[in-house]
C-alpha cells in the first residue's frame, strides 16, 4: 500500500495543514502503539488514522514533526532502526534511511534522538499542535518544554499548546479523487463479500458461517481487514444494532441482517443488508422492509450540495413514522409522534454517518450552531432502520423480534449523490432472487 500516488497526497495534505499554521508552529504527530490481545499475543497492527493521513507510515513506534523552516527541514521522520534479530522474528522494518527514501521525509533519524531534537525545535517555536487528549502525547511535550527551559533562559510561557484533531478533522471530511478510488476499492470488495454471504446462507447454518464467507471474500480481494467487527444477525438479532456474537443458528422464517465492510489502503466501507434466509420474504418482513427501503431511498435522492445534514434524518423519521402509522405500529398523528419521538421505541439511531479513514469517520456534524452543510467530495452512509424487539408488548406478536437495516455508501458529488455501493441489490425482487438462486 507504500506507493508514489499515496505519498504525493500525503506531501499535499502536509503542505495545507502548515498553511493554515502560524509560521512559529511545530505539529507532533506519533504512531499508534501495538496493543497487546492476552499474553504476549499482539492484535494485528492498524496506524493511527491522523499520522497516516499525513505520512503514510505503516509502523509502530514512529514520531514525526512537521517544523516550517526549520534547519533540518519542514518534514521530519523519527523510527526503530532495523535491528536483525529482532527482524528474524517479524520480518524487515523500515530504519531511517528508507523513512527518508520512500515516505519523503526532510530528514529522517532514529527514534531515541528524539527528545534531543524536539527540545532543541522548540526553542524557535511557540504553537505546539498534537492530539491534547492523548495523555502519552501531552507528557512528552511537557517534558520538551522543560528540557528546553533547562538548555537556553525562557519562559515557559512563550509556548501555547493546541488540538491538532479539528485542523485534521476539516481536512479529512472532503474526499480527494485518490481517496474516492481507495474507498471504492473498499466498497467493491465488501460487495461482493455481501453477496457471497446471501448466496451461501442456508437454514440450519450459524451465523458466524456467514461471518467466515464475508471475511474469506475481503481477504480475498486484497482487504486485510475488515473496518469494523461483522455484524450477522438473525431473527431477534437483527434487533440488536451492534449485535457481533455472531453464533446463533439460522431459523427457516429468519431475516438475517448482515453490517459488514473492508479496509482497503486505510479506508473503511460500510454497508448493510438484510434478507430472508429461506429466499422468500413474509407479508409482515415485506412491509417493513418496503418502509425502510422507501425511506433509504427518499433519503439518498435529497441528497445534493448545500442541503443540510440533518435533512437526511428529517426525511428518513417523516416516511418511517407514516408508515408505522399505515401498519398499526403506532397510533397517532404523524407530526405528534415525530414531536414526541415515538418513533423511538422502533428506530433509535441516526440516518447517516461520515466514512472515510474511520468508520465513524471525523469531522463536525454542527458549523456554527446549525446543521452542517454537504460539499462535494464528502462521503457519508445512508441507513435507515427498524427494529422491533421480540418482548414489545404495544405491537401485534406478528411483527415482534424484525429487524432491517439498509445501509449504502454516498459520495457527494457537484450534482448529487452517488452511491459507490449501488451494485449490491437491495430491492424485494431482487433480494429474494440472489438468495434462492444467486443472481
Amino acid at each position: 500500500m507504500i506507493g508514489s500516488e499515496l505519498q504525493a497526497q500525503c506531501a499535499e495534505r502536509r503542505q495545507r495543514l502548515l498553511a493554515d499554521l502560524p509560521a512559529d508552529a511545530l505539529v507532533l504527530l506519533s504512531a499508534a502503539p501495538t496493543v497487546i490481545r492476552n499474553g504476549d499475543v499482539h492484535y494485528p497492527y492498524r496506524q493511527d488514522s491522523y499520522f497516516w493521513y499525513l505520512t503514510g507510515y505503516p509502523e509502530t513506534d514512529a514520531m514525526a514533526l512537521l517544523v516550517p523552516g526549520s534547519p533540518q527541514g519542514d518534514y521530519l521522520l523519527f523510527n526503530q532502526p532495523g535491528h536483525h534479530a529482532a527482524e528474524r522474528w517479524s520480518g524487515k522494518t523500515i530504519g531511517p534511511t528508507e523513512a527518508k527514501t520512500i515516505f519523503q521525509a526532510d530528514a529522517a533519524f532514529a527514534l531515541d534522538v528524539f527528545p534531543e531534537i524536539f527540545a532543541e525545535l522548540l526553542l524557535g517555536r511557540q504553537a505546539i499542535y498534537f492530539a491534547l487528549e492523548q495523555s502519552s502525547l501531552y507528557q512528552l511535550v511537557m517534558t520538551g518544554i522543560e528540557t528546553a527551559l533547562q538548555s537556553r533562559v525562557c519562559d515557559r510561557s512563550q509556548w501555547t499548546l493546541h488540538h491538532v484533531s479539528p485542523l485534521l478533522d476539516e481536512m479529512r471530511l472532503i474526499k480527494s479523487d485518490y481517496e474516492i478510488q481507495q474507498m471504492q476499492r473498499a466498497v467493491d470488495a465488501s460487495v461482493l463479500a455481501h453477496r457471497q454471504a446471501m448466496q451461501s446462507a442456508q437454514i440450519g447454518h450459524y451465523e458466524y458461517h456467514l461471518e467466515a464467507s464475508i471475511l474469506n471474500t475481503l481477504v480475498q480481494q486484497g482487504c486485510r481487514s475488515v473496518a469494523y467487527p461483522c455484524i450477522v444477525g438473525s431473527g431477534p438479532n437483527a434487533c440488536v444494532l451492534h449485535y457481533q456474537k455472531n453464533y446463533r443458528q439460522i431459523q427457516q422464517d429468519d431475516l438475517i441482517l448482515v453490517d459488514a465492510g473492508g479496509e482497503y489502503a486505510g479506508y473503511a466501507a460500510d454497508i448493510t443488508r438484510t434478507f430472508p434466509a429461506s429466499g422468500r420474504f413474509t407479508a409482515q418482513q415485506r412491509d417493513l422492509y418496503q418502509l425502510v427501503l422507501q425511506a433509504q431511498q427518499a433519503a439518498i435522492d435529497c441528497i445534493e450540495p448545500n442541503i443540510y445534514w440533518d435533512d437526511i434524518q428529517t426525511i428518513v423519521v417523516r416516511i418511517l413514522t407514516t408508515g408505522l402509522v399505515d401498519l398499526g405500529l403506532l397510533t397517532g398523528t404523524v407530526d405528534d409522534l415525530i414531536a414526541t419521538h415515538a418513533y423511538l421505541e422502533f428506530y433509535m439511531h441516526q440516518a447517516s454517518h461520515w466514512l472515510g479513514l474511520d468508520v465513524h469517520d471525523v469531522g463536525a456534524y454542527q458549523c456554527a450552531g446549525q446543521s452542517r452543510v454537504l460539499q462535494p467530495g464528502m462521503v457519508l452512509t445512508v441507513e435507515p432502520g427498524l427494529y422491533i424487539e421480540p418482548n414489545c408488548q404495544s405491537v401485534d406478536p406478528m411483527w415482534r423480534g424484525l429487524g432491517i437495516r439498509i445501509e449504502d455508501d454516498i459520495l457527494v458529488t457537484n450534482h448529487g449523490a452517488q452511491v459507490l455501493s449501488a451494485a449490491l441489490p437491495k430491492t424485494l425482487d431482487a433480494v429474494e432472487q440472489l438468495v434462492r438462486h444467486g443472481l
